[in-house]
Parts: structure tokens; C-alpha cells; sequence
């Protein structure tokens, strides 16, 4: 039985759990560092506004990398008149659907997603110009 295999399915995963990781330190790290810092000579209302700068930038860069990768398929395979897609959760975690052939619609609705789960609305991501995969695409999926 053919399997896909994205070709980049474990640098988007560690990117993803960095990025959680390093949100939660900021997180985590900024009120202590905002309150420990008592031998400078910088304001307290400066420190805070420095302290939401860099929460913000935390959450919004980690939310702006899952909302990119949130289609972006690891594994499919098919079995029956199923098709078995696993993508990434927010916390970097292997989810699985399982999606009914005639569900499928090639359409793009998210920078990164080149077909949808009608019934769902869910989009999804597989690379269709990678040569090794073409064949199992074709193969997995009727697009």
C-alpha cells in the first residue's frame, strides 16, 4: 500500500514545538524579569511596555506559524474509499482524520492548502510538485 510521507514532516514538527517552547518562556520569563530587575534605572511603566513587547511577539509570531502550518498534511494514506490525514495540533501533536473520498475538493482557501474537506471546511496541504511523491499522490487522491 502507498504511503505519503511529506518531505518536510519532521523540521515543520520541531519548528513547531521550538516555537511553542520558546512562547512559553517568554511567557513565563518576562514578569520575573520585569520585577528581579530592580537595579535599573529604566521606569516601571518602560519595563512593562518592553515586557508586552516581547509577549506579543511571542504569541503572535507562534500563532502566525500555526495558523500557516495548520494544513500542512505529515502522512495520508487510503484505505478503502477512506483517505487517513495526519496533520499537527496547536501543541505540535500527531491528529488524524478520516476523510471520505467524495469530501474531497481541490481549491484553495489559506495561503497554504491546495485542496479542502467539504464537509468540514478544513484545508489541507500536500506537495504535488515533489517527484518522489507524485506518483503516491496520484496513487492516494483524486485530484
Amino acid at each position: 500500500e502507498k504511503i505519503y510521507v511529506a518531505p518536510f514532516a519532521q523540521p515543520v514538527r520541531a519548528l513547531k514545538l521550538f516555537s511553542i517552547t520558546s512562547c512559553v518562556f517568554s511567557i513565563a520569563c518576562t514578569p520575573v524579569l520585569i520585577f528581579l530587575s530592580t537595579t535599573s534605572s529604566v521606569p516601571f511603566g518602560a519595563k512593562i511596555g518592553i515586557g508586552a513587547t516581547v509577549v506579543a511577539a511571542a504569541v503572535g509570531t507562534t500563532s502566525v506559524l500555526n495558523w500557516l502550518f495548520k494544513p500542512y498534511v505529515l502522512r495520508m494514506e487510503r484505505k478503502d474509499d477512506k483517505l487517513i490525514v495526519s496533520t499537527l495540533t496547536f501543541f505540535g501533536r500527531v491528529r488524524t482524520e478520516e476523510l471520505a473520498l467524495e469530501d474531497i475538493e481541490v481549491k484553495i482557501t489559506h495561503p497554504m492548502s491546495n485542496w479542502i474537506n467539504t464537509r468540514t471546511q478544513s484545508a489541507f496541504y500536500v506537495h504535488t510538485n515533489w517527484t518522489e511523491g507524485d506518483e503516491v499522490i496520484r496513487h492516494l487522491m483524486p485530484m
